[in-house]
């Protein structure tokens, strides 16, 4: 009787890893930014594709778009690579992080091909966030915290509050 409530215990636990192992995925699934373009539009936002204004600068930058909301302006960057991205990544943290003030709070998370990035502080929230070879950004008023953290959401760019 104990041996076969020993390997019950036992199935249990390795259905219970599995399933966390499937769950808790590291690898996420990057939008392209005709992909985020498309999400944004069916989540009622409004999207300016800003590719051609980096056509001649930067071959790196295969697309981008500005999503617009209220006075909030979300930057989104399909990138040539991974390491363009991470690239782009640490710059934009070192500037949230040059921004910071006295009073503010900030949390970071880096899973697999994701990284995120976030600052709160008196007047401005400003956050990043990383998949595979895109960048989605913004710095806006603290007052627009709640709505910008809905729409990383929205967008599967969220990760942690």
């Amino acid at each position: 009787m104990m041996i076969k409530k020993q390997k019950l215990l036992i199935l249990f636990l390795s259905f219970l890893l599995i399933i966390c192992l499937v769950g808790c995925s590291t690898k996420r699934t990057a939008l392209t930014n005709d992909e985020f373009k498309i999400r944004a539009v069916d989540y009622g936002y409004t999207v300016v594709d800003n590719t051609n204004n980096y056509s001649n600068s930067s071959a790196e930058i295969i697309g981008t778009s500005q999503l617009l909301l209220n006075d909030i302006e979300i930057q989104f960057y399909e990138l040539s690579n991974d390491d363009v991205a991470k690239n782009m990544f640490n710059i934009s943290r070192t500037s949230f992080e040059a921004s910071k003030e006295a009073t503010n709070s900030e949390h970071s998370a880096s899973v697999g091909n994701y990284q995120e990035y976030q600052v709160t502080t008196e007047s401005r929230f400003m956050r990043v966030t990383r998949i595979g070879n895109t960048i989605m950004r913004v710095n806006t008023k603290v007052t627009n915290e709640e709505l910008t953290i809905e729409v990383f959401e929205k967008m599967n760019y969220c990760f942690t509050k």
